[in-house]
């Protein structure tokens, strides 16, 4: 898995420390006290257009 997305990557950055994390909320965690930038697969997050009145 972690060799298929780095092939999504431009050159520059195939030499960059990659982890996979158990859960998104560890995900959204380490990115908000910024120890991490991260990618989130399409279709994983689904936005809702509903707006409440």
């Amino acid at each position: 898995m972690k060799h298929a997305f780095l092939v999504t990557l431009p050159e520059a950055y195939q030499n960059i420390p990659v982890a996979r994390v158990s859960t998104i909320e560890q995900m959204q965690t380490l990115v908000t006290a910024n120890q991490a930038n991260a990618y989130y697969p399409d279709g994983l997050i689904q936005l809702s257009n509903n707006q409440h009145s």
